[in-house]
């Protein structure tokens, strides 16, 4: 013969009001434990909030010196373009002024002169020449001085040019590691809120 067990259940034995009661008793214990649930999720989502702001804000701040550095660059190298057209400005008139005085040398040289009456003429004409010559040799250290410059400024300007746009880079692509990485933090916060949903 087989024994059974017999499992004792208070809510059967009870009357109908009892077993409300203890139906009601768990229904408030699951209420105030998805309250604190509520709360949590509640408390989780301000952080999730709080820290999408701060990326983006970063993000925007990222994007604001990047466009500052686009700026600055183009501000810099109009400036150097500037100084660059000057310098060849000045370059061409030395030169100019250079071969109009040659020229003026070689028609004085080349006895296409007036005749000279007098010994103070002849004099007169020597000290010219010397002054000429002497003004041409300037003309032409200056001449060598602004090649010089213009050779130095080309070369900053290219080290500029080069240095900025390496900076640019650097820039674009921090702002596109930052834009990856926001964009996978907000697809898992995403993919969070829609498992804790369901």
């Amino acid at each position: 013969m087989r024994i059974m067990k017999f499992r004792w259940n208070p809510a059967a034995t009870q009357g109908p009001l009892k077993r409300k009661k203890l139906e009601n008793n768990k229904m408030e214990i699951v209420l105030q434990s998805g309250k604190t649930n509520a709360k949590t999720f509640s408390v989780q989502n301000n952080k999730i909030d709080e820290y999408l702001a701060k990326k983006r804000e970063k993000r925007r701040k990222h994007r604001e010196a990047v466009k500052k550095a686009k700026f600055m660059n183009l501000m810099q190298t109009d400036a150097l373009r500037q100084e660059v057209n000057q310098l060849n400005d000045m370059l061409k008139r030395a030169q100019e002024e250079l071969v109009i005085e040659k020229l003026g040398g070689m028609l004085l040289s080349g006895g296409q002169t007036p005749m000279l009456k007098d010994s103070d003429s002849i004099v007169q004409a020597s000290v010219d020449l010397q002054l000429e010559r002497l003004k041409n040799q300037r003309l032409q250290e200056e001449l060598d001085k602004l090649k010089a410059a213009h050779c130095d400024l080309n070369r900053r300007y290219q080290a500029d040019v080069v240095s900025v746009k390496q900076q640019m880079d650097s820039l674009q692509q921090e702002l596109q590691k930052q834009m990856k990485t926001n964009d996978c933090g907000e697809s898992s916060t995403e993919a969070a809120e829609a498992g804790e949903g369901s």
